[in-house]
């Protein structure tokens, strides 16, 4: 039998953003805008997820309540090293 594991990391809309204008909030160096981050690139971007992999993760998760799939869904804000640990403990 093949199991599917659909693995979901969410952060909500607009809750990415710098402190200061144009500095990375971290290391305060010069932020530079690459061809992927302007701004039609995200909208596109956000279209192609809307469209596909909305659809996508709202299939399997009903797949998963039928008991055909597992879905697991994790905190995308949180630190990289915690979600790491969330993902290892739900796959052992």
């Amino acid at each position: 039998m093949l199991t599917l594991l659909l693995v979901v990391l969410t952060t909500p809309f607009g809750t990415i953003h710098q402190s200061v204008e144009g500095k990375d909030d971290v290391t305060g160096e010069d932020l530079v805008i690459r061809e992927d981050d302007k701004e039609e690139t995200v909208r596109a971007r956000l279209t192609v997820y809307h469209n596909q992999t909305a659809l996508s993760i709202e299939y399997y998760g009903k797949e998963a309540v039928a008991g055909n799939t597992k879905y697991l869904k994790f905190d995308g804000t949180l630190p990289v090293a915690e979600v790491s640990a969330q993902l290892e403990k739900a796959l052992a």
